[in-house]
């Protein structure tokens, strides 16, 4: 494909109309696998699935007796592009979800000596049980006071059965029970698998055949390999627990408009996901779920998918293999950041996209991209080694919509998308950038350092001092340290 730029000028509302008309059809065509009686009937399998293996790890541990089991993630919110290949699922535990039964402890920042050795990351809580009859339920779940995410600790010898051990053990007993346990690789506690075949769930009818293949415990949450009707489907689940008393760890200035402000606290609960050791994150998973479902507006939630879309094509070009210019969630947050802020009455694709990428390129600029539910958290951070890959990608996603306004036809629109990725993405050495932040990184901490014994050595006297430097010899030991380093590769 002959690259010919486009004169601004010349650009035709019905051509820019025709843009937007690609650009939807494109997203169409890329649910076409998803909105479709088959997808409903895999995701109602696969819901149904997931009971059967949690009711058996109720059976092994009531602690763990599930209250709900939440549908989240990308299928359920409608934003599902390409094939119908994984599912999400928050699994909320009844007992640790009553009204009252635990305190959040917001995590404090750590001082040593009046200096800030450690900040607790926004959003992340500890949790403490509240009832004494819990505190004994559940004490092998607690270390220091606090409930664990529900893992194994690090100590073999104190292994306890965490929530995906028990998975794992469900599984074992019906493998045991349909005689398919010599064929199953089990590793106690990690992951398991079927070296031919795989374990077929009784309960559900001939008719609906399902095929355990896999399953992995990624502490603290759990993934699953199904087989149905020809599909391989990847189920995350992930323990949870439901808080009724949102203003304790919600702030409504937080928020990035009253409107989703106000959604939150009108659920009138937030869910604690576990995570690693004793912390849980604040996540408002529902009030997502809902607003990209229900209530973002069509235009924005095009180009949401359409964004995911081209994200993934950058990502297969990548040198690196797991190099993503931008991950799904940081698209959404984006959207929803335009969503909140777009003014224009007649929306159209072709008009919100350039404003999105605006508003992208901005973030990438100040490498801060805050959360929409809680703006101190924030995504794009300095360090991140492929912040100039996804400036890449904005200037493909720009150059897309150039050549595609021009000759508005989706044969040609299909072809500058993949010549233009192609081209952006090969032009751009991932390896070579990740070199360079490398060394512009310990340049930084270097200076950085430097000018801090700088300031130490001030009411020392000059015969600290090497002979004709302004350097103590601190700072030369330093200079020496970092200089000596083996030398990247160009």
């Amino acid at each position: 494909m002959t690259a010919k730029l486009l004169n601004d000028s010349k650009v035709s509302n019905s051509n820019e109309e025709s843009f937007s008309h690609l650009v939807e059809q494109k997203v169409l065509s890329l649910r076409r696998n998803i909105i479709s009686e088959r997808a409903d009937k895999i995701a109602d399998v696969v819901y149904r699935s997931v009971n059967v293996i949690l009711d058996k790890v109720s059976e092994l541990e009531p602690r763990f007796t599930v209250s709900e089991i939440l549908k989240v993630g990308s299928y359920f919110e409608g934003t599902k592009i390409d094939k119908i290949d994984e599912f999400d699922f928050l699994v909320v535990i009844k007992e640790l979800s009553k009204p009252g039964a635990i305190h959040l402890n917001k995590i404090p920042d750590v001082f040593d000596e009046g200096y800030l050795i450690y900040t607790a990351e926004p959003g992340m809580v500890q949790i403490k049980l509240q009832d004494d009859d819990l505190k004994i339920k559940w004490r092998k779940y607690v270390v220091d006071d606090f409930l664990t995410g529900f893992h194994h600790p690090t100590d073999i010898h104190k292994r306890r059965q965490g929530f995906g051990s028990l998975i794992l053990e469900s599984i074992k007993i019906f493998a045991k029970t349909q005689h398919e346990w010599r064929n199953l690789f089990f590793e106690p506690g990690v992951n398991m698998f079927f070296n031919r075949g795989g374990l077929t769930l009784l309960s559900i009818s001939d008719s609906e055949r399902v095929i355990l293949k896999t399953a992995e415990v990624h502490h603290p949450n759990t993934v699953l390999e199904l087989k149905y009707d020809g599909s391989r489907i990847s189920v995350d689940l992930s323990p949870a627990i439901r808080y009724d008393r949102v203003e304790d760890c919600f702030e409504a200035g937080d928020c990035v408009d009253e409107r989703l402000a106000a959604a939150v606290l009108d659920r009138g609960s937030i869910l604690l996901v576990a995570k690693q050791g004793n912390y849980f994150r604040i996540t408002f998973t529902e009030t997502e779920v809902k607003f990209m479902r229900d209530k973002i507006h069509g235009v924005h939630k095009l180009i949401y998918m359409y964004l995911k879309y081209i994200k993934c094509l950058y990502a297969k070009q990548a040198s690196q293999p797991d190099v993503h210019p931008f991950s799904s969630y940081m698209l959404k947050m984006v959207c929803i950041h335009h969503d909140m802020r777009c003014t224009s009455e007649n929306k159209t694709v072709s008009k919100c996209l350039d404003e999105v990428l605006d508003l992208m390129a901005d973030y990438c600029e100040k490498d801060d991209l805050p959360n929409v539910f809680n703006t101190r958290l924030t995504y794009l951070d300095i360090r991140d080694t492929e912040s100039e890959y996804r400036l890449c990608m904005l200037d493909g996603l720009r150059k897309i919509k150039e050549l595609a306004v021009e000759n508005p036809t989706e044969a040609y629109f299909n072809e500058v998308i993949k010549d233009v990725v192609e081209q952006s993405a090969n032009t751009f050495d991932v390896t070579r950038e990740m070199r360079f932040k490398k060394a512009d990184r310990a340049e930084r901490r270097f200076r950085a350092e430097c000018e801090r014994l700088r300031k130490v050595n001030e009411s020392e006297t000059s015969k600290d001092c090497l002979p004709g430097s302004m350097l103590s010899q601190r700072e030369t030991d330093v200079l020496q340290t970092v200089t000596c380093e083996p030398r990247l590769a160009h």
